[in-house]
């Protein structure tokens, strides 16, 4: 509950979380949302099955669609990273990296699907995305389209 003695309620469009005395990330994406719980507890209710919430423990991360909830799995060690300002990946896929940088950064960043097949492992400074995708500039064979600084495209080197 909130300091005002409110429940503190996050709405995705697939559903409804109830934080019930909590730490934790909520990433909606196009088709569901994924929530890693660091501690207490919070409720899932998703939109289209309101009778079917699920309560996440501490340690666990689940993802949810408008009408299920999938098995929760253990948390990924290194989701909560954002909050000290760095982003830790390994073995993920170019394109996945690239989406998650997106959040941290104004405007418009995408990936040419192609290069899925080019893996990202590192410690990577959230608060400044363009010495990121420099330093993916000098391991993959990568190159950075940009139209303006708000719309930028990845893709492999030599594409026009």
């Amino acid at each position: 509950a909130s300091a005002t003695g409110r429940p503190f309620i996050v709405a995705t469009d697939q559903g409804r979380l109830r934080a019930l005395g909590t730490r934790f990330t909520v990433h909606q994406r196009e088709n569901d949302s994924h929530v890693s719980l660091f501690e207490g507890m919070v409720e899932i209710r998703p939109t289209d099955a309101p009778d079917h919430p699920r309560v996440l423990q501490a340690g666990e991360q689940i993802s949810f669609t408008r009408n299920t909830i999938e098995t929760p799995q253990t948390i990924d060690t290194h989701a909560a990273s954002w909050v000290t300002g760095m982003l830790v990946v390994q073995e993920m896929p170019l394109t996945d990296f690239i989406d998650e940088l997106a959040r941290y950064r104004p405007g418009y960043l995408s990936c040419d699907p192609a290069l899925s097949h080019l893996k990202v492992s590192g410690i990577y400074p959230i608060e400044d995305t363009e010495r990121v995708l420099d330093m993916l500039l000098h391991v993959h064979p990568i190159e950075i389209y940009s139209l303006t600084r708000y719309w930028v495209t990845i893709r492999a080197h030599g594409d026009r």
